[in-house]
């Protein structure tokens, strides 16, 4: 809940500074779903570390052994796209937002350089590195909502990155799976492959985007 209390904080000194109404009004609603949010992390953390932290995988694109023996644990990796104008709300004054979010998900959190942006777009590369599918969970939504709080109007979508190898996966039998993304959110799509990589595009409000990227993580990497 410490994120909540910051956007509460933040809320309060916005509309003392005079911030306008439709302005306050899309923070409290941020900071409500904030507070939902925040109770689905907290039940899916507990959930996946009493399952020993999620089930591994050999598949070297999504995460990597951190040990030489064969019982050393094994970290996942997933990368997320954000547009090149959100970043800034995410890496924070001298990286102390970054920092932040690493502490509060637990998990290591990597931005790519200004000028490294996946291909065709203009957006940059977010790598999440953790052994457990719920801190990368909860390092993906608390990201989200960060976001969120800058930009309540403009931030609508989020995209995780797919190795082409498990395009089909995302896709399900018949378009099964991503329809049920697509049932969750605004809309979803999966683009066309650049370099071997597709985007799995994600739109909708900050719970939609949360809900559904969830999904998809666990569908990525489970």
């Amino acid at each position: 809940m410490d994120l909540d209390r910051e956007l509460s904080t933040n809320r309060k000194a916005d509309e003392g500074n005079g911030g306008g109404r439709k302005r306050g009004d899309s923070n409290k609603k941020n900071s409500l779903k904030a507070m939902d949010l925040d109770r689905e992390l907290s039940t899916n953390r507990k959930a996946d570390e009493g399952n020993g932290g999620g089930r591994k995988r050999g598949d070297s694109n999504k995460k990597r052994r951190t040990g030489a023996d064969s019982g050393a644990s094994e970290e996942k990796e997933v990368t997320v796209v954000i547009p090149n104008e959100f970043i800034g709300s995410l890496i924070g004054t001298s990286g102390r937002g970054i920092r932040r979010l690493q502490y509060q998900a637990h998990t290591t959190i990597k931005c790519s350089g200004p000028d490294d942006f996946f291909p065709g777009t203009k957006s940059r590369k977010v790598t999440l590195l953790n052994e457990s599918i719920a801190s990368l969970d909860a390092a993906l939504s608390l990201i989200c909502l960060v976001v969120a709080q800058d930009y309540p109007e403009k931030f609508r979508e989020i995209a995780i990155v797919i190795p082409e190898s498990e395009a089909g996966r995302m896709i399900g039998k018949g378009g099964a799976t991503i329809q049920t993304f697509r049932d969750n959110c605004e809309h979803c799509e999966l683009t066309d492959a650049e370099n071997g990589e597709r985007l799995l595009v994600i739109y909708g409000d900050i719970l939609q985007m949360t809900k559904t990227a969830r999904m998809a993580l666990e569908c990525l990497l489970k």
